[in-house]
């Protein structure tokens, strides 16, 4: 008995249930004369055939190249180190020359008295801080509903009550 319930769910053979899926899962599926289908067959053929001649040609470049590195490696190596060492020459001397003129404009603003931040600045940011802090912790005491400063005090007289 119970393996016929089991078998059977919501009134209906379970073999049922599967050819009803079955079918939905065909009605769905792209069919063989459909336009999608093609067209992704068409272009996983073309990726696989592009993949597949950039490994050739690769290969064949290698095999062919291969004797005149062999025989050029005594020259090519130095020159790769020497055009290596020229590009990393050039890219420092590129960035220190940036920070030598940054750096000389800044002094030119300092000397001059163009800081970047003013003392007037500078305390109404620190204003600005202090106000936000100061906000904050007043809506930490409003919305707790009592001072933290009693709510510690408290707890110091809860850990030692005969102080």
């Amino acid at each position: 008995m119970a393996h016929q319930a089991h078998m059977e769910r919501r009134g209906r053979p379970l073999r049922e249930q599967a050819q009803e899926a079955l079918h939905k899962l065909q009605e769905r599926a792209p069919s063989l004369f459909s336009k999608d289908a093609w067209i992704a067959a068409i272009t996983v053929a073309v990726v696989l055939v592009g993949v597949g001649l950039a490994f050739a040609g690769t290969s064949i470049a290698v095999v062919v190249s291969a004797p005149f590195l062999i025989v050029a490696s005594p020259i090519l190596i130095p020159l790769g180190v020497v055009l290596f060492l020229a590009a990393a020459g050039v890219l420092l001397a590129a960035a220190v020359s940036v920070t030598l003129l940054l750096g000389v404009s800044w002094l030119y603003k300092y000397v001059k008295g163009e800081q970047l931040l003013r003392a007037d600045q500078i305390d109404a940011v620190r204003r600005r801080f202090f106000d936000t802090a100061s906000q904050v912790t007043e809506r930490a005491r409003e919305s707790c509903g009592y001072n933290v400063a009693e709510h510690l005090h408290l707890k110091e007289r809860q850990a030692a009550p005969g102080a």
